[in-house]
Protein backbone atom coordinates (compact mmCIF):
# COMPACT_ATOMS: atom_id res chain seq x y z
CA UNK A 1 0.00 0.00 0.00
CA UNK A 2 1.28 3.47 -0.87
CA UNK A 3 1.84 6.23 1.67
CA UNK A 4 -1.17 8.21 0.36
CA UNK A 5 -3.41 5.13 0.53
CA UNK A 6 -2.31 4.44 4.10
CA UNK A 7 -3.02 8.06 5.08
CA UNK A 8 -6.58 7.59 3.76
CA UNK A 9 -6.97 4.30 5.64
CA UNK A 10 -5.87 5.97 8.87
CA UNK A 11 -8.24 8.89 8.31
CA UNK A 12 -11.19 6.60 7.59
CA UNK A 13 -10.48 4.45 10.66
CA UNK A 14 -10.21 7.49 12.94
CA UNK A 15 -13.36 9.05 11.46
CA UNK A 16 -15.26 5.86 12.17
CA UNK A 17 -13.72 5.42 15.65
CA UNK A 18 -14.84 8.87 16.84
CA UNK A 19 -18.03 9.09 14.72
CA UNK A 20 -16.78 12.27 13.07
CA UNK A 21 -18.72 14.13 10.40
CA UNK A 22 -15.53 15.36 8.70
CA UNK A 23 -12.42 13.41 7.71
CA UNK A 24 -9.58 14.22 10.12
CA UNK A 25 -6.35 15.69 8.73
CA UNK A 26 -3.22 13.59 9.22
CA UNK A 27 0.38 14.73 8.90
CA UNK A 28 3.69 13.05 9.56
CA UNK A 29 6.24 15.23 11.35
CA UNK A 30 9.91 14.39 11.88
CA UNK A 31 12.13 15.96 14.53
CA UNK A 32 15.71 15.35 15.64
CA UNK A 33 16.91 14.36 19.04
CA UNK A 34 19.65 16.72 20.21
CA UNK A 35 22.25 15.48 22.71
CA UNK A 36 23.23 18.07 25.30
CA UNK A 37 26.67 19.47 26.03
CA UNK A 38 27.13 16.91 28.80
CA UNK A 39 27.08 14.20 26.10
CA UNK A 40 24.31 12.32 27.85
CA UNK A 41 21.08 14.27 28.31
CA UNK A 42 18.92 14.88 25.25
CA UNK A 43 15.89 16.82 24.13
CA UNK A 44 13.62 16.80 21.09
CA UNK A 45 14.06 19.64 18.65
CA UNK A 46 10.45 20.41 17.74
CA UNK A 47 10.86 22.29 14.45
CA UNK A 48 7.10 22.60 13.98
CA UNK A 49 6.18 22.94 17.64
CA UNK A 50 5.05 20.13 19.93
CA UNK A 51 1.57 18.85 20.71
CA UNK A 52 2.53 16.87 23.81
CA UNK A 53 4.97 17.49 26.70
CA UNK A 54 8.43 16.06 25.89
CA UNK A 55 8.15 13.49 28.69
CA UNK A 56 5.13 11.96 26.91
CA UNK A 57 7.26 10.87 23.96
CA UNK A 58 7.99 7.48 25.51
CA UNK A 59 8.59 8.16 29.19
CA UNK A 60 9.57 4.58 29.95
CA UNK A 61 12.28 4.34 27.30
CA UNK A 62 13.73 7.81 26.87
CA UNK A 63 13.02 9.35 30.27
CA UNK A 64 13.74 7.78 33.63
CA UNK A 65 11.41 7.79 36.65
CA UNK A 66 12.44 11.34 37.51
CA UNK A 67 11.72 12.64 34.04
CA UNK A 68 15.38 13.01 33.11
CA UNK A 69 16.29 12.09 29.55
CA UNK A 70 18.29 8.99 28.64
CA UNK A 71 21.00 8.99 25.99
CA UNK A 72 19.75 7.33 22.76
CA UNK A 73 23.19 5.93 21.89
CA UNK A 74 23.19 4.12 25.22
CA UNK A 75 19.78 2.71 24.27
CA UNK A 76 21.29 1.41 21.01
CA UNK A 77 24.08 -0.26 22.98
CA UNK A 78 21.55 -1.93 25.29
CA UNK A 79 18.99 -2.97 22.68
CA UNK A 80 21.28 -3.78 19.74
CA UNK A 81 24.69 -4.71 21.19
CA UNK A 82 25.82 -6.35 17.96
CA UNK A 83 24.94 -3.30 15.84
CA UNK A 84 26.57 -1.01 18.40
CA UNK A 85 29.70 -3.19 18.44
CA UNK A 86 29.87 -3.12 14.62
CA UNK A 87 29.32 0.65 14.38
CA UNK A 88 31.96 3.23 13.55
CA UNK A 89 31.72 5.42 16.64
CA UNK A 90 33.84 8.15 15.02
CA UNK A 91 31.14 8.76 12.41
CA UNK A 92 28.57 9.34 15.09
CA UNK A 93 24.84 8.60 15.06
CA UNK A 94 21.64 10.36 14.00
CA UNK A 95 18.49 10.01 16.09
CA UNK A 96 15.05 11.01 14.85
CA UNK A 97 11.50 10.91 16.13
CA UNK A 98 8.75 10.52 13.53
CA UNK A 99 5.27 11.39 14.71
CA UNK A 100 1.78 11.00 13.27
CA UNK A 101 -0.35 14.01 14.19
CA UNK A 102 -4.12 14.05 13.83
CA UNK A 103 -6.21 17.21 13.70
CA UNK A 104 -9.71 16.81 15.10
CA UNK A 105 -11.51 20.10 14.52
CA UNK A 106 -9.22 22.74 15.97
CA UNK A 107 -7.27 20.32 18.13
CA UNK A 108 -4.03 18.67 16.98
CA UNK A 109 -2.88 15.61 18.91
CA UNK A 110 -0.22 12.93 18.71
CA UNK A 111 -1.51 9.55 17.46
CA UNK A 112 1.80 7.70 17.62
CA UNK A 113 5.52 7.93 16.98
CA UNK A 114 8.72 5.98 16.56
CA UNK A 115 12.38 6.56 17.42
CA UNK A 116 14.99 5.67 14.82
CA UNK A 117 18.77 5.82 15.05
CA UNK A 118 21.14 5.73 12.07
CA UNK A 119 24.67 4.40 12.31
CA UNK A 120 27.47 3.22 10.01
CA UNK A 121 29.34 -0.07 10.23
CA UNK A 122 33.10 0.29 10.60
CA UNK A 123 34.10 -2.63 8.33
CA UNK A 124 31.76 -2.16 5.36
CA UNK A 125 30.79 1.52 5.81
CA UNK A 126 27.13 0.54 5.40
CA UNK A 127 24.54 2.86 6.87
CA UNK A 128 21.77 1.18 8.83
CA UNK A 129 18.60 2.15 10.67
CA UNK A 130 17.69 0.64 14.05
CA UNK A 131 14.23 1.06 15.54
CA UNK A 132 14.51 2.02 19.20
CA UNK A 133 10.83 2.40 20.03
CA UNK A 134 7.39 2.46 18.41
CA UNK A 135 4.28 3.61 20.22
CA UNK A 136 0.64 4.09 19.22
CA UNK A 137 -1.42 6.21 21.58
CA UNK A 138 -4.22 4.10 23.16
CA UNK A 139 -7.02 6.17 21.59
CA UNK A 140 -5.67 5.47 18.10
CA UNK A 141 -4.84 1.77 18.34
CA UNK A 142 -6.08 -0.33 15.40
CA UNK A 143 -6.25 2.79 13.22
CA UNK A 144 -3.19 1.74 11.16
CA UNK A 145 -0.90 4.30 12.84
CA UNK A 146 1.92 1.73 13.21
CA UNK A 147 1.59 0.75 9.54
CA UNK A 148 1.78 4.38 8.45
CA UNK A 149 4.89 4.84 10.59
CA UNK A 150 6.39 1.70 9.03
CA UNK A 151 5.91 2.99 5.48
CA UNK A 152 7.41 6.36 6.43
CA UNK A 153 10.28 4.54 8.18
CA UNK A 154 11.03 2.60 5.00
CA UNK A 155 10.92 5.68 2.77
CA UNK A 156 13.01 7.79 5.14
CA UNK A 157 15.67 5.10 5.63
CA UNK A 158 15.98 4.39 1.92
CA UNK A 159 16.20 8.08 1.02
CA UNK A 160 18.85 8.50 3.73
CA UNK A 161 21.07 5.85 2.15
CA UNK A 162 20.52 3.04 4.67
CA UNK A 163 21.21 -0.45 3.39
CA UNK A 164 18.96 -2.14 5.93
CA UNK A 165 16.57 -1.62 8.84
CA UNK A 166 16.55 -3.75 11.97
CA UNK A 167 13.86 -3.94 14.62
CA UNK A 168 12.75 -6.34 17.35
CA UNK A 169 9.75 -7.26 19.50
CA UNK A 170 9.52 -9.12 22.79
CA UNK A 171 7.95 -12.52 22.21
CA UNK A 172 5.85 -12.16 25.38
CA UNK A 173 4.26 -8.89 24.27
CA UNK A 174 0.48 -9.46 24.68
CA UNK A 175 -0.05 -7.41 21.50
CA UNK A 176 2.70 -9.23 19.59
CA UNK A 177 0.57 -9.73 16.47
CA UNK A 178 -0.27 -6.03 16.18
CA UNK A 179 3.35 -5.07 16.83
CA UNK A 180 4.97 -7.38 14.28
CA UNK A 181 2.29 -7.26 11.58
CA UNK A 182 3.40 -3.99 9.87
CA UNK A 183 6.94 -5.33 9.40
CA UNK A 184 5.90 -8.75 8.08
CA UNK A 185 3.39 -7.15 5.71
CA UNK A 186 6.20 -4.95 4.35
CA UNK A 187 8.53 -7.87 3.58
CA UNK A 188 10.85 -7.75 6.58
CA UNK A 189 12.30 -11.19 7.26
CA UNK A 190 12.69 -12.80 10.67
CA UNK A 191 16.35 -12.37 11.57
CA UNK A 192 18.89 -14.22 13.71
CA UNK A 193 22.41 -12.84 13.97
CA UNK A 194 25.64 -14.43 15.16
CA UNK A 195 25.36 -13.57 18.88
CA UNK A 196 28.99 -12.42 18.70
CA UNK A 197 28.18 -9.02 20.18
CA UNK A 198 25.73 -10.22 22.81
CA UNK A 199 22.53 -9.72 20.79
CA UNK A 200 19.59 -11.74 22.11
CA UNK A 201 17.24 -13.55 19.75
CA UNK A 202 14.25 -15.90 19.88
CA UNK A 203 15.91 -18.31 22.31
CA UNK A 204 15.94 -15.38 24.77
CA UNK A 205 12.37 -14.26 23.86
CA UNK A 206 13.35 -11.50 21.44
CA UNK A 207 12.18 -11.67 17.82
CA UNK A 208 14.31 -9.60 15.45
CA UNK A 209 13.43 -8.57 11.91
CA UNK A 210 15.50 -7.02 9.16
CA UNK A 211 14.83 -5.61 5.72
CA UNK A 212 17.47 -4.85 3.09
CA UNK A 213 16.60 -1.75 1.11
CA UNK A 214 18.95 -2.45 -1.81
CA UNK A 215 16.98 -5.48 -3.02
CA UNK A 216 19.39 -8.10 -1.63
CA UNK A 217 17.43 -11.40 -1.58
CA UNK A 218 18.04 -12.37 2.05
CA UNK A 219 15.72 -14.82 3.78
CA UNK A 220 15.54 -17.09 6.80
CA UNK A 221 14.02 -20.46 7.70
CA UNK A 222 11.48 -20.29 10.51
CA UNK A 223 10.14 -23.10 12.70
CA UNK A 224 6.64 -22.60 14.08
CA UNK A 225 5.28 -24.62 17.02
CA UNK A 226 8.08 -27.23 16.80
CA UNK A 227 6.77 -28.44 13.43
CA UNK A 228 9.25 -30.30 11.23
CA UNK A 229 8.22 -28.29 8.18
CA UNK A 230 9.86 -24.90 8.26
CA UNK A 231 8.62 -21.74 6.60
CA UNK A 232 10.57 -19.12 4.68
CA UNK A 233 10.55 -15.44 5.64
CA UNK A 234 9.76 -13.10 3.91
CA UNK A 235 8.12 -15.29 1.28
CA UNK A 236 5.82 -17.05 3.77
CA UNK A 237 5.15 -14.00 5.95
CA UNK A 238 1.40 -14.22 5.29
CA UNK A 239 1.37 -17.82 6.53
CA UNK A 240 3.35 -16.80 9.62
CA UNK A 241 0.91 -13.96 10.30
CA UNK A 242 -2.05 -16.31 9.93
CA UNK A 243 -0.48 -18.75 12.40
CA UNK A 244 0.11 -15.94 14.89
CA UNK A 245 -3.44 -14.63 14.51
CA UNK A 246 -5.01 -18.05 14.93
CA UNK A 247 -2.82 -19.06 17.86
CA UNK A 248 -4.70 -19.76 21.07
CA UNK A 249 -1.68 -18.87 23.18
CA UNK A 250 -1.92 -15.79 25.38
CA UNK A 251 1.46 -14.73 24.01
CA UNK A 252 1.27 -15.74 20.36
CA UNK A 253 4.91 -14.77 19.76
CA UNK A 254 5.91 -17.94 21.58
CA UNK A 255 4.92 -20.07 18.57
CA UNK A 256 8.05 -18.78 16.79
CA UNK A 257 10.54 -21.38 18.00
CA UNK A 258 13.61 -21.08 15.78
CA UNK A 259 14.95 -18.68 13.15
CA UNK A 260 17.97 -19.51 11.01
CA UNK A 261 20.80 -17.08 10.31
CA UNK A 262 20.26 -15.06 7.10
CA UNK A 263 20.69 -16.77 3.75
CA UNK A 264 20.87 -15.17 0.35
CA UNK A 265 19.62 -16.39 -3.01
CA UNK A 266 16.64 -18.46 -4.07
CA UNK A 267 14.19 -19.04 -1.24
CA UNK A 268 13.77 -22.78 -0.93
CA UNK A 269 10.78 -24.29 0.83
CA UNK A 270 10.70 -27.67 2.55
CA UNK A 271 7.85 -28.68 0.22
CA UNK A 272 10.09 -27.89 -2.77
CA UNK A 273 12.72 -30.27 -1.43
CA UNK A 274 10.17 -33.08 -1.10
CA UNK A 275 9.08 -32.58 -4.72
CA UNK A 276 12.69 -32.64 -5.88
CA UNK A 277 13.32 -35.95 -4.07
CA UNK A 278 10.14 -37.42 -5.54
CA UNK A 279 11.33 -36.65 -9.04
Amino acid sequence: MSFAEEIKTCSDRIKSRFSLSNTPAIEVVRNDLQVGEDGWSCEIEFKDGSVEPPSQYCHDAFYDVHGDSINPIEQLRIEYPQLFFDSDKNRGFETHITEVRVTLGEVSTSAGFNWTIFGTTHETSEKYCAIIYVHTRPLFQRCHIATLLKIEELNFSKNSGCRYIQTWHERDNPDFFGAISPSLKNDFFLFHGTNAGGEQYEEAKFIHLRKYLDGSPYYSKVTINDKKRWLVSPRDNEIILKALKESRKKYCGRIIKKISEPMIGQQEHSADRKKARAR
